[in-house]
């Protein structure tokens, strides 16, 4: 029976609507916390539901630039300072080597759903009351998150990100430690 090589998570970061750090998400699990709130950012009257999980004590300001986060989604922002915070507990920040032997595997069920709903109401607006922004496509994609990381990290090797609604996340680690387990990555 051939053994299986072992794969171990050795870094962390999380962004969510119950804590913006490995402690406090932890802490908030533990407890039984709910991130679930009012919707307060937008008017939600006209919809079906007025309530979600929304982050509220993320400081984009503390992690970009003005340019920066014009560039990024909200969505990207969060999973970029969340890999960061993992690649720096992970030491791989400091290694040496070919990065072209880590890779970036994300998971989400849609993209940035502020700049759909802005793009959206500037059809609607017509171009010449509201033109769409010119950085819409890029900050809307599924895989901006992990071109942002990959760009930030300089990393090399495969860049994906799946979209399998609610699994998404679990499986994209599924495919990591696949991927890791057979060779074809070292992180």
């Amino acid at each position: 029976m051939e053994t299986k090589k072992r794969v171990v998570v050795t870094g962390r970061g999380v962004i969510s609507p119950i804590g913006s750090s490995v402690s406090d998400y932890w802490e908030g699990l533990c407890n039984g916390a709910s991130g679930v709130r009012k919707i307060t950012e937008f008017d939600s009257s006209g919809a079906s539901c007025q309530i979600a999980g929304l982050v509220t004590d993320f400081d984009s300001d503390a992690h970009f630039s003005h340019r920066e986060k014009k560039r990024y989604e909200r969505f990207t922002q969060f999973g970029l300072v969340a890999a960061l915070w993992a690649a720096e507990e992970a030491n791989l920040l400091d290694q040496d080597g070919d990065s072209g032997e880590i890779g970036v595997m994300m998971g989400t069920g849609v993209g940035g759903i502020t700049s759909y709903a802005q793009a959206y109401d500037a059809l609607y607006a017509g171009p010449e009351e509201r033109p769409i922004d010119a950085y819409t496509i890029p900050r809307i994609m599924n895989s901006a998150v992990s071109s942002a990381i990959a760009i930030r990290l300089g990393i090399k090797g495969p860049n994906f990100t799946l979209n399998t609604a609610c699994s998404s996340g679990g499986n994209a680690v599924g495919l990591a430690m696949q991927w890791i387990r057979e060779g074809r990555l070292r992180a």
